[in-house]
């Protein structure tokens, strides 16, 4: 995922945007630490981002589809592949905490993509997506 600038964040009142939905997206989205911000390109950076939308997607209602990356790099990849499983461990934490709050029935997390890299989502009985809320490609 390339980046090609950040805006900066300054507070809630900034946002020009009369979606509650986009505001929450932009306020998660800046905590994201500078640090790893630096390197968009990294899988540190694009899980980040998941995550982040993956937990405002529960923190809303939604069910969610997205993969965080394995590493592909062989210097770091213990270190990398050890924080996408503590994500996931807390990803489950989560769907958790979301299935008492909202009527989830049988959810669980689905760590693989499907057409797009994330999707917010409500389906029916059947597991049919009824309702798309968020769709997000990266380039």
């Amino acid at each position: 995922m390339k980046i090609i600038a950040w805006h900066k964040y300054q507070d809630k009142l900034s946002i020009k945007s009369k979606s509650a939905i986009s505001k929450s997206i932009i306020e998660e989205l800046a905590n994201i630490p500078l640090s790893l911000r630096q390197n968009s390109e990294s899988e540190e950076f694009t899980n980040q981002i998941k995550f982040n939308l993956v937990k405002l997607g529960y923190q809303n209602g939604y069910c969610v589809y997205t993969c965080l990356k394995k590493s592909k790099s062989n210097k770091r990849k213990i270190e990398i592949d050890s924080e996408r499983e503590k994500l996931l461990n807390e990803i489950d934490n989560i769907v958790s905490e979301a299935k008492k709050k909202y009527d989830l029935g049988d959810h669980n997390f689905r760590n693989t993509e499907w057409l797009y890299d994330i999707h917010w989502y409500n389906d029916d009985a059947d597991y049919c997506p009824k309702h798309l809320t968020l769709v997000q490609k990266a380039n």
